[in-house]
């Protein structure tokens, strides 16, 4: 469903416009409820669409922009029934109620009822029919009821209500989109205090619920990206699952060795060993997840290729050679354009030393405290360890002046030559999302170094 989507409704690496318009880029996870059943967090970037604050400026300078912009939200968005063109009342206190689906052998539920299909009927009548489903899925999925998980989060001093609920379904209407004069957002116009945002064409094709968001601010863009992002990295298991692992773990751990009088570090390890077994083996998967991994769905969607960063080890690094008091002067009095960008690193150029004599022997890095990826390919192994790649990238232009996250991001580490081939191939494949471009090349270890490579910048 999502390819699906991905490729007739986004229209993604295709000349014509989508649904929204030219779709640029997308990233999205997919993640599984207590219930099992998956549903994708995706953020889309459109072709032609301004900054935030280059956007909020032609808002106001002029009304004509203003307007098909509003115009342009409003076709997309919905937040009422279709056909509604006044704010539907609701009594104070009193939350409409959500019709109620009586499900018969002539009335199926909207949600596996084969949808209208507009070749077997005329265009008028495809209109009306379509307009009543999508208000049948609307009301179905999309007209927000509070549950406990609306409150899950509130604090003891705070009540169940509508202006605590944390899906921000509070009730509010709007007649007209508007711009707020204080914080220049726009306001969408909200004519049903309990249904939530939703396209009616997805809707329509999905026939489940959803949710749709416009990006109209640089703070709402980072709170999204951390948002959807955050799903990818979190714990894979949850909270009651791992609490119900830890506790068959103890029982299976103690039924072995727990009538063990003499307790000694051979009984250590195999405790570990069976309480570490135990839990692992008790992490369960939905059907749905089981499924979705089968028909190669895997857990993300992505237009552009990604390069990760073993940050924590970086992290680590630093904590042991300098002193973090001393890292947050020296950040504070730096001046905002620094002169001279090569002179600036303040990482060490050759092996560095730890920050006083009184660093505890575990704090030294050794073998076991950095970070190395095996790369098994075909008849060899190659070996990758980011912390030595970047303190010793070469001392000319441009890898002297790159930040970390720029050269994890901007260089690709080639290990042989049939790796280099591949490179090439790789650029010349015309449907390649975002191609490298080879602008500079050189060694980056000695000739004696187990890890000899090109270090080219893309």
């Amino acid at each position: 469903m999502i390819t699906h989507f991905l490729h007739v409704i986004l229209r993604y690496g295709k000349p014509e416009k989508g649904l929204f318009g030219k779709c640029t880029a997308y990233y999205g996870t997919v993640e599984a409820q207590g219930r099992g059943t998956l549903h994708c967090h995706l953020l889309i970037w459109i072709h032609g669409h301004p900054s935030p604050q280059k956007m909020r400026e032609m808002m106001i300078t002029s009304d004509e922009y203003r307007s098909h912009m509003f115009t342009w939200l409003e076709s997309l968005i919905k937040s009422e029934l279709l056909g509604t063109s006044d704010v539907v009342p609701e009594p104070i206190g009193h939350a409409l109620r959500r019709p109620q689906h009586r499900e018969t052998p002539t009335n199926i539920h909207p949600g596996v009822r084969p949808p209208p299909r507009i070749t077997d009927m005329l265009p008028s009548e495809f209109q009306e029919q379509y307009a009543s489903f999508v208000n049948e899925l609307v009301q179905q999925y999309n007209w927000h009821e509070h549950t406990d998980t609306c409150w899950k989060y509130l604090r003891r001093n705070q009540r169940p209500s509508d202006s605590n609920c944390r899906m921000r379904m509070d009730g509010t209407t709007r007649p007209t989109t508007t711009l707020d004069p204080e914080t220049l957002s726009i306001q969408l116009r909200r004519l049903h205090p309990r249904i939530a945002n939703y396209n009616d064409l997805i809707i329509f094709l999905i026939q489940a619920n959803m949710d749709i968001k416009h990006v109209g601010s640089g703070e709402g863009a980072k709170a999204l990206i951390y948002y959807v992002t955050d799903y990818i990295t979190k714990s894979a298991l949850p909270t009651h699952l791992g609490l119900a692992a830890l506790m068959y773990a103890i029982s299976s751990t103690k039924a072995k060795y727990g009538h063990i009088p003499d307790w000694g570090p051979q009984q250590d390890t195999g405790a570990l060993t069976i309480l570490v077994n135990s839990m692992l083996a008790r992490q369960e998967i939905s059907h749905q997840q089981v499924m979705s991994y089968l028909v190669g769905g895997g857990d993300h969607y992505t237009s552009h290729r990604y390069r990760l960063l073993y940050y924590a080890s970086f992290h680590r690094l630093v904590r042991t050679y300098w002193d973090l008091q001393s890292l947050t002067t020296t950040r504070a009095s730096r001046p905002a354009q620094p002169a001279d960008a090569t002179t600036s690193s303040h990482f060490p150029t050759s092996s560095p030393q730890p920050a006083n004599d009184n660093t505890s022997p575990d704090a030294v890095p050794d073998d076991d405290w950095e970070t190395v990826t095996l790369s098994l390919g075909s008849g060899s192994i190659s070996t990758l360890n980011q912390q030595q790649d970047y303190l010793l990238r070469p001392s000319t232009e441009p890898f002297a002046s790159m930040s970390l996250y720029e050269f994890v991001g901007l260089t690709e580490k080639i290990t042989t030559s049939s790796d280099t081939r591949r490179l090439r191939n790789s650029l010349s494949n015309e449907n390649s999302p975002a191609p490298l471009h080879l602008v500079n090349s050189c060694h980056t270890r000695p000739s004696h170094s187990p890890q000899r490579s090109v270090r080219r910048r893309t």
